[in-house]
């Protein structure tokens, strides 16, 4: 079951580091967990790229027994909100 905090009040890159070392996952085990390419989630934690799209971050989550919202900070979640509805208006 997921961890109920709900929010990290770190970097979204920091956060996914601290909860792979909490939980004792490596770049590889995330990526076959998640699909994803263990040189994304590279770049993901050491902020070479922006924070994910919803349904990476919910992949993230739950592959680390957390909650979505907790790997997005109250900044980062409020920027990345605003990206999406200017995306939004723009088609």
């Amino acid at each position: 079951m997921a961890r109920r905090r709900k929010y990290s009040e770190e970097p979204f890159g920091p956060t996914i580091e601290r909860l792979m070392g909490e939980t004792g996952v490596t770049y590889r085990s995330l990526a076959d967990k998640t699909k994803l390419s263990a040189g994304y989630l590279n770049h993901l934690v050491h902020g070479n790229r922006p924070v994910p799209s919803d349904k990476v971050v919910r992949q993230l989550a739950k592959s680390l027994g957390v909650e979505p919202e907790h790997q997005v900070g109250n900044h980062e979640a409020t920027d990345h909100a605003q990206e999406v509805a200017e995306d939004a208006k723009k088609k």
